[in-house]
C-alpha cells in the first residue's frame, strides 16, 4: 500500500491521483483471488496468467511509487531528500527499502546518518517512525 500512500502524499502537492490504474490494479488481484488461484489446483496455463497479472500490478504500483516519490521529492542540486510517512496513529520501527541514488544516505528527523545495508539498487534501514 505504500505506493497508493505515496500517490495520495503527491496528490496534496497538485500531482494527478491515478485512479484508473489503481482501479484496474485492484481488478486484476481481485480477479486472481478465487479459490483455485489460492489452492494452486489450476493448470500451468492459468498459474502463468496469474503470475503475469500479480507481476503487472507489482510493476504498475513501482511506477506510481516512483511517479510520486519523484514528485515528493523533485531532484536538485541543492537538497535532496526523501520523508518516510507514517500514518497509523502510534510509533513504530519499520525496515524501508528505497532505490536511494549513490551518495545519498538515510539520516533520521535530527540529521543523523541511519545505519544502512545497500543490494543493488534497493537500500534498507531500520526507521523510528512517530505518528
Amino acid at each position: 500500500m505504500l505506493f497508493r500512500s505515496s500517490a495520495v502524499c503527491a496528490r496534496l502537492t497538485g500531482a494527478s491521483f491515478p485512479q484508473r490504474t489503481l482501479n484496474s490494479m485492484w481488478r486484476k488481484l481481485a480477479y486472481v483471488q478465487f479459490h483455485d488461484s489460492l489452492c494452486g489446483c489450476h493448470s500451468d496455463e492459468v498459474y502463468h496468467q496469474v503470475m503475469e497479472f500479480c507481476q503487472t500490478v507489482e510493476k504498475q504500483a513501482k511506477q506510481i511509487a516512483q511517479q510520486a516519490l519523484s514528485v515528493l521529492s523533485p531532484s536538485s542540486k541543492k537538497s535532496r531528500s526523501v520523508t518516510v510517512l507514517n500514518p497509523l496513529p502510534y510509533s513504530r520501527q519499520e525496515i524501508v527499502e528505497l532505490a536511494l541514488p549513490p551518495g545519498m544516505v538515510p539520516v533520521d528527523r535530527d540529521g543523523k546518518n541511519l545505519p544502512c545495508e545497500r543490494q543493488g539498487k534497493k537500500t534498507r534501514f531500520l526507521a523510528e517512525l512517530p505518528p
